[in-house]
């Protein structure tokens, strides 16, 4: 969908939810609450000038279906009728009716079955049904409110074209001057400028420390930073350099942690489905609760991920929360809880190293390459994973490697897809290559936006191989410098330590705890 249709949903939405409720409320079965949001679909098509077929109670194989719009499958309840909860009685019914008909539906039309979607509503719930892998993924329901309605309305006008998870899309709805990274960093600037908080103080001094490492403050202090600031809605007079970068950082980091924890739904998860739509809808608090247990890593002990999120310099916000910080994540989760990420597996391609693109589009090439950052192209890893011990490295999994500059992943990425193609050849247990590739594809980065981006990357290459895995798994990507390890020295008694600098000073660790 081009952004001019992406406008006009986010216009319409409000009016057509309001629309649906007052519907529900005053309609008394059925049938009279279909007929009403029969003729808002059809004034919602006009209006966008989309061509949106429809096939009123449409016979198939093993019923009969309420909507069929192409390829999305409407289930019609009574007003009232649903529970907010997946196992209410009613709620299941309507579901496994959606299941059937859509499973017609693949049978008389031939389509893949990733590639339809069902819908049940009653006025005051949606419930949103995908399939993977020939089971379903029935999320849970959610209010008709905003959010739903749109995305509800983004599946009528998608239908064959609905938001795939490629980079393309993701640099137009969340690269630099977008409504979306303009709220977000311009939030954070202002938000980290203003506030007293001493632990949000700290975070930002350490994180400077260690982005002064691997960058040339005087070179970076020439760059036109004013007018890359206007592109994300910053107009500060007297701009602070590194406090634009950490705003963006922490905008992307927020983003690529969101896109991480619908990744690892996704594959280790299927049946779960994502509750990001769900969060889309929370109020202040609950959301800020929830972007908690995300930040904490809990979310993903949970899916089976151990160190996926280990305390970063990015999960400031949440420590001077307010109305605008709210807004901005708001904003951030409904949009990418548009995305469909079926294109994970129909599209594998277009997946690949996903959010190198959008980090390129986000922070300016004069900078990327002040702190060293020049990402290889897809074609020269291969090229130089062919070259790798005399052309040895064909993907079998008891090889090691391991790239200590890894970036966001992109030799990582190939050489797992080299073992997983080599490992269906030999027929290999998937939990078997699962083990193999965690323990012997390794990446190592100094910048902590590259390690969140890599690990990602490490969780996409994976794909459905996490449905395998036999207990909490470890990415084995790690934040250090490979090059500058830390001082060796004796404390007081004569026992060895390793010192590391921070902004509040330096810690001394025994040698005997390394």
């Amino acid at each position: 969908m081009g952004p001019e249709i992406e406008k006009e949903i986010k216009s319409i939405a409000r009016t057509l939810c309001k629309q649906i409720q007052d519907a529900a409320s005053v309609s008394h079965n059925e049938a009279e609450f279909r007929s009403k949001v029969f003729r808002m679909i059809d004034e919602f098509a006009t209006k966008m000038r989309l061509t949106i077929p429809l096939r009123e109670e449409y016979t198939l194989i093993n019923g009969r279906a309420d909507a069929v719009y192409n390829r999305l499958v409407i289930e019609y309840e009574a007003p009232g009728s649903l529970r907010p909860y997946k196992d209410h009685r009613a709620n299941q019914h309507a579901v496994e009716q959606v299941k059937s008909y859509a499973s017609g539906l693949v049978r008389r039309e031939r389509h893949r079955p990733e590639r339809l979607a069902g819908v049940v509503l009653d006025g005051f719930y949606f419930i949103f049904i995908r399939s993977k892998e020939g089971s379903w993924h029935v999320d849970p329901p959610v209010r008709v409110d905003d959010h739903s309605t749109e995305y509800f309305l983004r599946l009528l006008a998608s239908l064959s074209t609905e938001l795939a998870l490629i980079p393309d899309n993701l640099v137009r709805d969340f690269g630099e001057n977008t409504p979306v990274s303009r709220k977000a960093a311009s939030t954070f600037y202002d938000a980290l400028t203003e506030s007293p908080n001493p632990k949000v103080k700290t975070l930002f001094e350490q994180w400077s420390l260690q982005f002064s490492e691997v960058c040339n403050y005087a070179e970076v202090s020439k760059l036109d930073v004013q007018s890359f600031a206007r592109a994300f809605g910053i107009r500060e007079q007297r701009l602070e350099p590194f406090r634009l970068f950490f705003s963006i950082h922490t905008y992307y980091a927020t983003f690529i942690k969101l896109l991480a924890l619908q990744i690892v739904h996704y594959y280790a998860m299927p049946k779960l489905g994502t509750d990001l739509r769900q969060a889309a809808a929370f109020k202040s608090e609950q959301l800020k609760a929830y972007l908690q247990r995300m930040e904490q890593g809990g979310i993903f002990r949970e899916l089976g991920i151990a160190n996926l999120l280990e305390g970063d310099f990015f999960g400031w916000y949440l420590d001077i929360w307010d109305e605008a910080i709210y807004q901005a994540l708001k904003e951030i989760v409904a949009s990418l809880a548009n995305y469909s990420l079926v294109t994970l597996d129909v599209d594998p391609e277009q997946t690949r190293d996903l959010l190198k693109k959008l980090y390129q589009n986000l922070m300016p090439r004069a900078l990327r390459h002040n702190l060293g950052e020049y990402y290889t192209p897809d074609w020269l890893a291969e090229r130089l994973l062919d070259m790798l011990e005399a052309g040895r490295f064909k993907g079998d999994p008891n090889r090691r490697l391991l790239d200590p500059a890894c970036g966001s992943g992109t030799f990582l990425v190939i050489a797992i897809r080299r073992i997983r193609q080599y490992a269906s050849k030999k027929m290999l247990p998937e939990s078997e290559v699962l083990e193999k590739i965690l323990a012997n594809v390794v990446g190592f980065d100094l910048n902590p936006l590259a390690v969140i981006s890599a690990r990602t990357n490490y969780l996409l290459a994976l794909g459905d191989l996490l449905q395998h895995r036999k207990g909490e798994i470890n990415i084995p990507v790690y934040l250090c410098d490979s090059i500058m390890t830390p001082s060796e020295s004796e404390d007081l008694f004569g026992q060895g330590v390793l010192k590391f600098n921070t902004a509040v000073g330096p810690f001394a660790v025994p040698r005997s705890l390394v």
